[in-house]
């Protein structure tokens, strides 16, 4: 399971990434909120669901992080192809989150989607190496490190801050 501070920095990551105009980046992004929205009104297999978006969420996170310390803005040839690919999934998820969140209840009582998901899985899984990732337990430990990386880092503010008031204090005690 996926620690929920993880998810509390990884949403509004996406959310940013969705926003900062790099074609194929931002439509990634916004794809995985779209379907992380959607799983909250599927009607059965919810967990799976969850997990399903949410690994393929992590995954997009990882490799956006990765771009990020190589510096590269403009994301050309295989990174482009394997950024759209993984978008291509995300919007299977999407739409079969989206059928399941609008069947009747009485219909949805006896329906299963069990079959479809575990076919999304398998093949995010096969995305999972296109970004060198092994499984998802490898991705799970490569987005919580990323995570924590980024909840440990100085908040400039804060950090501004504290410059300001111990320069404050050095003045006043030599005065």
């Amino acid at each position: 399971m996926i620690p929920s501070h993880t998810l509390e920095i990884v949403v509004p990551r996406l959310r940013e990434l969705a926003q900062v105009g790099i074609p194929s980046l931002s439509q990634a992004a916004d794809t995985a909120l779209l379907v992380h929205n959607a799983v909250k009104r599927v009607k059965c297999n919810k967990a799976e669901f969850e997990e399903l978006g949410m690994d393929a969420a992590l995954l997009l996170y990882v490799a956006a992080d990765e771009l990020r310390e190589k510096g590269q803005r403009n994301i050309k040839g295989k990174a482009k192809g394997d950024i759209d690919s993984l978008t291509g999934v995300l919007q299977k998820i999407l739409d079969l989150a989206q059928a399941d969140a609008t069947r009747c209840d009485c219909f949805a009582f006896w329906y299963s989607d069990a079959a479809r998901i575990k076919s999304l899985r398998e093949e995010l899984e096969q995305r999972l190496q296109t970004f060198d990732v092994r499984s998802f337990n490898e991705l799970h430990d490569k987005a919580s490190e990323r995570v924590n990386k980024r909840s440990h880092r100085p908040d400039k503010a804060k950090y501004e801050r504290g410059l300001t008031s111990r320069s404050s204090s050095k003045t006043s005690d030599s005065m």
